[in-house]
């Protein structure tokens, strides 16, 4: 992927998915933990596709909340509610190209541990 290419990916998740999260809670309550990274090559994060967000002044169940919020009103490729470390944290992606159909079977889940995931539902750990 070129740079420019990255550039207009993250271009779409802000137009498409960050604004829509920010007007419904605020933007000084969302926080963009993760964007733009290198890695593995297989990340969604690499292509500029993905972004992790906290709501540090959220409970754990406003935050389940928040992500069944994003599942039913905001155009995502993937969402997945994480848990694992202090606080836990929504990845959500979008592809300009075409977002995942409602129905693929890793469209939406909840990542319990490094590794562990459950598909299509959204989990409330709290």
């Amino acid at each position: 992927m070129t740079i420019s290419d990255i550039v207009c990916n993250l271009k779409g998740w802000a137009e498409n998915v960050g604004e829509a999260i920010a007007s419904q809670y605020g933007r000084s309550e969302m926080l963009i933990t993760s964007g733009f990274r290198i890695g593995s090559g297989r990340s969604q994060h690499e292509r500029g596709q993905a972004c992790d967000i906290q709501f540090p002044n959220k409970t754990d169940t406003e935050i389940y909340n928040i992500s069944r919020y994003i599942r039913d009103n905001i155009p995502y490729d993937q969402l997945i509610l994480e848990y694992g470390g202090n606080r836990p944290w929504i990845h959500v992606s979008f592809n300009r190209a075409g977002n995942r159909s409602p129905g693929a079977s890793n469209k939406f889940g909840t990542r319990i541990s490094a590794g562990n995931y459950v598909w299509g539902t959204l989990r409330n750990m709290a």
